[in-house]
């Protein structure tokens, strides 16, 4: 049975819409390990949580592997999915 292509059309046009929305928070979360800025004593430490020292033993393992991950996911795969299931029905 072939559905109409203005019920794909609007299917695609929300489903764009409501993964835009979650898109643009899931990458800003998964930048933001790697947003530091330094202390007046010359140390680093992460944005979000400045009692994070940067490049330590506890930043690296557990916020900047499951960021990287996230960014591979998010900005990487997110992306190409999107073009396969919009290309699919033009």
């Amino acid at each position: 049975m072939r559905v109409p292509s203005l019920f794909v059309l609007l299917g695609t046009f929300f489903f764009v819409g409501v993964r835009y929305l979650v898109y643009t928070e899931l990458v800003i979360k998964s930048l933001s390990p790697f947003q530091l800025i330094s202390l007046p004593d010359g140390r680093s430490v992460m944005r979000a949580a400045p009692y994070v020292e940067a490049w330590s033993h506890d930043h690296v393992w557990l916020q900047v592997v499951p960021g990287i991950f996230g960014i591979l996911g998010y900005v990487v795969f997110v992306p190409v999915a999107m073009l396969v299931y919009v290309s699919r029905f033009t």
